[in-house]
Parts: C-alpha cells; sequence; structure tokens
C-alpha cells in the first residue's frame, strides 16, 4: 500500500489543552491541505502512541507514528499523501492504547 511519505521531528509547540502556560495535545494545520500536513504533539507523560490516516470508508492510508513519546518534549510529524485521491481524510491518535485524538482532514 502506498499512502505517502511521513517525516518525523522534534520542532514547535503543540496546541489542544493547556496546562500551567503550557500547551499539551495535538494541533493538525493547515487544513484543508494539498501537498502535505503537519502534526505538532506534545503530551504530559511518557507515552505509547500511535498516529494513523484513514480514508473516509476506514481504509487504512498510513501509520504515521508508532513508537514511544517522551513527556514535555514537542514532536512534529508530517504526512505528505501520494496516490490518495482528493477529499476528506481521519486521523487517529492513540495514546497508551486509548483513542484520545481524532479529527477530520480535508485533501485537496
Amino acid at each position: 500500500m502506498n499512502g505517502g511519505n511521513i517525516n518525523v521531528g522534534i520542532p514547535g509547540a503543540a496546541k489542544s489543552t493547556e496546562i500551567k502556560g503550557t500547551e499539551f495535545g495535538l494541533k493538525t494545520y493547515p487544513n484543508p491541505f494539498d501537498d502535505h500536513v503537519y502534526f505538532d504533539l506534545q503530551l504530559t507523560k511518557d507515552s505509547k502512541v500511535r498516529l494513523e490516516i484513514f480514508n473516509i470508508d476506514g481504509s487504512k492510508l498510513a501509520t504515521i507514528y508508532d513508537d514511544v513519546v517522551i513527556g514535555y518534549d514537542h514532536y512534529q510529524f508530517e504526512y505528505s499523501p501520494e496516490n490518495v485521491s482528493a477529499g476528506k481524510l481521519v486521523y487517529h491518535m492513540i495514546v497508551d492504547g486509548q483513542l484520545m485524538f481524532t479529527g477530520k482532514l480535508i485533501h485537496y
């Protein structure tokens, strides 16, 4: 299966929930997107994380990340779809075995 290219880095800040002046959670941008979308992540504790992309029919296109993240570190993941039709996509982030973040992406 060829769902796209994936890059992983540890720069910028993640946004979702603010705790004591520091933002924690998952931020996706830009949305809608054309050639790539970024996921910024920061969690408050070391956790096993899996980030996956699905088409609107529920077929998995890619696993962007499936490993441990270190608490308070910033992570950035980039997804560049290849041979994926324009339309709605869905992402799921599972943290320590529980679905913690889900959202829709629009790929044009």
